[in-house]
């Protein structure tokens, strides 16, 4: 019922923006205090009820090369409402690797043995995609999409020079980024572009979102990236439970990024 109120608000949302182009910003700022207040229940919710709390707000610092396959299972929900889930199930046996992916494959051609973006297969996807009269990134044509692709040649630029900055870090600075989307607040910004991951039932970090900078991060072979974990195996979330009451001990998962909170 609620995720039917939810799709329905969003599609009122949408065609008053069509009709009304000047509502978008205010929309986008209700649209990112409900998401903020769902997170802060969530987190009351879990300190409430779990040994192990989550915080759906925390973000954690990871080397990229732990993030090796994919899951995006829970890709179709809006990122606020993945945040702080836990589910069951094979969800996190997914075979796919980041590094298998066309992007990936295009920004190692590119970058590394400089490839013009137009002979990519990355480009030539996201043509035909914009020819089918989608709007990728929000580009309508080639130009467009020309113009994104120098904006991803001046992130590489920023990561060389800055490593992957958080949401919050930007913001305490210039707040510019090369590449992100336009937000409405600061705290879209931390709730939406955030590198994202799930969590696997072994502890194994799962690529969810923010594929340009993991992508970039591994190429250049940076020390670590920020990134908010989504979506929990219930499986390692029983494991986070039982490690905070003290009725297992972590293991070899006591440096987990997830789990070495709970031990302080």
């Amino acid at each position: 019922m609620f995720a039917r109120v939810e799709r329905a608000v969003r599609a009122l949302g949408r065609r008053s923006v069509s009709a009304y182009p000047w509502t978008a910003r205010p929309l986008g700022h209700a649209r990112s205090l409900y998401a903020g207040s769902y997170l802060a229940w969530v987190r009351l919710r879990s300190y409430l009820s779990d040994d192990a709390p989550i915080d759906p707000f925390r973000v954690d610092r990871i080397r990229p090369s732990a993030v090796e396959r994919t899951a995006e299972f829970f890709d179709h929900a809006p990122k606020y409402r993945r945040a702080g889930r836990v589910v069951g199930g094979n969800w996190d046996q997914h075979p796919e690797r980041f590094t298998d992916r066309t992007l990936y494959r295009s920004f190692e051609a590119h970058f590394d043995d400089v490839v013009p973006w137009t002979e990519t297969a990355f480009f030539a996807e996201t043509m035909a995609r914009i020819e089918d009269g989608e709007r990728p990134w929000g580009c309508d044509r080639r130009a467009d999409l020309e113009r994104r692709c120098t904006e991803l040649d001046e992130l590489y630029e920023s990561i060389a020079r800055n490593g992957v900055l958080s949401q919050a870090e930007l913001l305490g600075g210039d707040g510019k980024e090369p590449a992100r989307k336009d937000r409405p607040n600061g705290l879209a910004r931390r709730i939406e572009d955030e590198i994202a991951v799930h969590v696997g039932r072994d502890g194994e970090f799962l690529f969810c979102d923010g594929r340009n900078r993991l992508a970039i991060a591994k190429l250049l072979d940076v020390d670590s990236i920020p990134a908010r974990i989504m979506v929990r195996h219930e499986r390692w979330q029983s494991f986070r439970d039982d490690v905070a009451a003290g009725r297992v001990e972590p293991g070899r998962h006591a440096d987990h990024p997830d789990i070495r909170p709970l031990l302080d």
